[in-house]
């Protein structure tokens, strides 16, 4: 079975499973648990693995995207392109669209697809001002293209993204392609073999390599035009550019074209000149080309590595949640057999114990966001110091560069350069302290919280059972083991990520900086080097130094959110808690007062509902663990035969 049908059919069992827990559970779970089941099943669902496309122009990437395809589906043009993405999904009829900014989008045909593809960006901007009169939306811009075609590689819900290419200096362009590439589940670099790795290229991947290396393919195309006995020596250059820990499965020798043309015989390129055109004349067989053994290692990659985690976390949370539901069945078998003396007693001061902390949460969680506000105040500053870092050196290597007379894009290549590494770092450092940050503020109160609920039940436990043997009773957890590091971890992991996705795509860039607005600046002055460089000076400093101040108080107010929204959760999180306790109150002060009859047939139906539970739980694990075992022995399979 092909890798990614095996992924498909394993998520549809999955699926088949939760919906069984959730349809279990629905008599006696909470109506939290429940919403939380669906939308794991809802999340599950939607889930499919997208895989970005980048590369610089001349490097063949639409060529490349159209042999995967098997059919020319994207135009290809010698000039840089519009700014748009193009997601290709999975269709039975090809069909094409324009999505707008206010969500709306507009059905194309295959030449207006092909007009808003191949066209520079002031003539698309001219066709799409078009559209919007026709459509009356004269405040949306586009966004991106859709593109649904019948291809086999996207059969199995995988979405190719045609990002802009990366030597573009338009600041959506390279913007767009700084935030997808986290995102994504895989992405191709494709690069040129006749001129492997360019100064904007080794830029490129200094700002990825970091936090992206593991997931991404080098393509290095044109595999055609170069003789056999110099492609190690192409080899050789690539290798000085990347990490040493870069697995071989991973970079892959490729001619888009020959490949291509095994599926399209009169497929042209965008890149080529007449001279490559007649050597390109020769055919290479289709195993020759690269193109199958690269498919093979993408589908094994997204199945095994990233296919294993998308099944994993669905498992984890359902599993978690299937583990309250234990703790909840624990507890009322604890309160089936013990024997607590004076219990009214005990549980009307459990309840005021509930009523003090409703009453104090309100103060408790003022001086926790007082806290996260001060603390907040000394990482922005912080910030605002390494960022004036950045602009000093964007200055300084400009400055550096004028004055040894580089051209001015090679100068802007520098600075990028200069500067990539400082903003990737400043990023994770943020990220850093702010997790910091959260950890030593809420998750201490809310572990505080969590014990200081815990002893009320433990006490009446322990004295109970120093007064009887209930060992004969077959209860998992003698004391209930809560979920709080679990939720703690959610709500603060899900507030990093909101932050994060608030400062709109981390490092900064000198392409997200108006490298375009340079270039056009640049082109205005002919007169002399000088006025081309103070033009270029002027830009720089007015692009860095506006970006980071920009940011540096968008920081400042995401962090005064960030105190704000924490003081809400905690809020919320300790009204569950007290609710969660009255009601485990009641559940037993009414268990104490049954019959001893009824108690004998309640602890039964409970030793039965643990038992499906814990047989749930386990039905998870062992889906996932096939998967992983089949996926492992294909793996092995796939290293021995390459």
């Amino acid at each position: 079975m092909e890798h990614l049908q095996h992924f498909e059919q394993t998520k549809n069992k999955l699926l088949k499973q939760i919906a069984s827990i959730s349809s279990y559970v629905a008599n006696f779970s909470t109506q939290t648990t429940q919403k939380e089941l669906q939308t794991v099943i809802d999340t599950l669902q939607r889930e499919q693995f997208e895989v970005m496309v980048v590369g610089e122009f001349s490097n063949g990437k639409s060529t490349f995207i159209n042999a995967l395809l098997k059919n020319e589906v994207l135009p290809h043009s010698n000039v840089p392109t519009t700014a748009l993405l193009n997601k290709i999904y999975y269709a039975k009829q090809p069909a094409f669209s324009v999505h707008y900014s206010n969500g709306k989008q507009e059905p194309l045909t295959k030449e207006q697809f092909d007009t808003f593809v191949s066209e520079d960006k002031q003539q698309m901007d001219g066709i799409a001002s078009k559209i919007r009169q026709k459509l009356s939306m004269t405040k949306a811009a586009p966004t991106h293209l859709e593109v649904g075609y019948p291809t086999d590689l996207c059969r199995n819900n995988v979405v190719l993204i045609d990002s802009p290419g990366t030597n573009d200096m338009d600041e959506e362009r390279v913007k767009i392609t700084d935030e997808y590439i986290p995102r994504s589940d895989a992405a191709i670099f494709v690069l040129n073999a006749n001129k492997i790795f360019s100064a904007s290229e080794e830029a490129f991947l200094q700002r990825i390599m970091d936090a992206d290396i593991k997931k991404i393919f080098f393509v290095i195309n044109f595999k055609d035009l170069v003789p056999a006995d110099q492609l190690k020596e192409v080899e050789d250059v690539f290798y000085k550019h990347v990490p040493t820990s870069i697995e071989t499965n991973k970079v892959h020798f490729i001619s888009a074209l020959h490949a291509l043309r095994h599926y399209v015989p009169q497929a042209q390129t965008e890149t080529m000149s007449r001279r490559q055109q007649r050597k390109a004349q020769q055919q290479l067989p289709l195993h020759e080309t690269g193109i199958v053994e690269f498919e093979d290692a993408l589908k094994q990659f997204l199945t095994y590595d990233t296919g294993k985690e998308k099944l994993r976390k669905p498992i984890e949370r359902t599993k978690r949640l299937l583990g309250e539901e234990l703790d909840r069945v624990s507890f009322e078998l604890q309160s089936l057999v013990h024997k607590i003396d004076d219990i009214d007693r005990h549980t009307a001061s459990i309840q005021n114990q509930l009523a003090t902390m409703k009453k104090d949460m309100k103060s408790k969680s003022s001086k926790l966001k007082q806290s996260i506000e001060n603390q907040s105040q000394q990482i922005a500053v912080w910030y605002k110091k390494e960022a004036q870092n950045i602009i000093q050196k964007a200055n300084d290597t400009a400055n550096t560069h004028i004055q040894r007379g580089k051209d001015v894009n090679a100068i802007k290549t520098e600075i990028d350069l200069a500067t990539a590494k400082m903003e990737t770092k400043l990023k994770q450092s943020l990220t850093d302290r702010i997790e910091e940050l959260l950890h030593n503020t809420v998750g201490r109160e809310t572990t505080a919280l969590q014990n200081e609920m815990t002893t009320m039940m433990d006490k009446l436990f322990v004295n109970a059972a120093q007064k009887a043997d209930w060992s004969h009773i077959p209860v998992a957890q003698r004391k209930e083991q809560t979920s709080s590091n679990v939720r703690e971890g959610a709500i603060i992991g899900g507030l990093i990520g909101g932050f994060l996705l608030a400062l709109s795509g981390g490092t900064i860039g000198w392409g997200l900086l108006g490298g375009a607005a340079v270039g056009v600046a640049v082109t205005a002055y002919t007169s002399s080097n000088e006025d081309v460089y103070d033009e270029l000076r002027k830009q720089v400093r007015k692009r860095y130094d506006k970006a980071y101040t920009a940011q540096g108080k968008e920081v400042e107010k995401q962090l005064a959110k960030l105190a704000s929204t924490m003081q809400e959760q905690y809020e919320n999180y300790t009204q569950q808690l007290i609710e969660k306790q009255t009601a485990k109150t009641k559940t037993l002060l009414n268990n104490q007062h049954l019959s001893l009859a009824a108690q004998q047939n309640k602890i039964s139906m409970l030793e039965e509902r643990q038992i499906q539970l814990r047989q749930h739980g386990e039905a998870l694990t062992a889906t996932l663990q096939n998967y992983s075992n089949n996926q492992g022995v294909k793996a092995h399979a796939y290293s021995t035969v390459n």
